[in-house]
């Protein structure tokens, strides 16, 4: 790419133009080679995320078992997010969407008490219930 900006002293310049010299420093911004380093970005997708799976929060009388199930993802190496408001399912499906996130954890009152989640498949649009003592089990199968 090079540099995009470059500067100096410039001591001699001003006395070129007049008669008395001054002493002066300067620098430049290389716009052209950041516009086009802007457009080649621009046909990259920039969205994409390293998260393999997001939690839903579905009710916030749950968060802490929200966070119980990220950090047992975690603990096993897989990559987890929390969605930390209590919005409606759809809009945190749409985030995870829009972000390439290709599992979805879902932690709602009827699981919490069954000691299951449902683990959503974005790519697929296919939903399961599982046991959340397998659920480590069954996300690295699905990655």
């Amino acid at each position: 790419m090079g540099s995009i900006t470059g500067g100096g002293r410039y001591d001699n310049l001003i006395g070129m133009f007049c008669k008395t010299p001054y002493p002066a420093t300067g620098t430049s911004f290389g716009l052209e080679r950041l516009i086009a380093v802007l457009e080649e970005m621009a046909g990259q997708d920039t969205r994409q995320s390293k998260t393999q799976v997001l939690v839903a929060l579905f009710d916030k009388s749950l968060l802490g078992e929200t966070v119980r199930v990220a950090k047992m993802l975690r603990d096993a190496g897989i990559n987890t997010e929390i969605y930390f408001e209590a919005d409606k399912l759809k809009k945190q499906l749409t985030y995870a969407s829009n972000k390439s996130i290709p599992l979805v954890v879902i932690l709602g009152s009827d699981e919490f008490k069954n000691k299951t989640v449902a683990l959503r498949n974005m790519q697929l649009g296919q939903q399961e219930i599982i046991a959340q003592h397998d659920l480590v089990h069954t996300v690295k199968e699905r990655l």
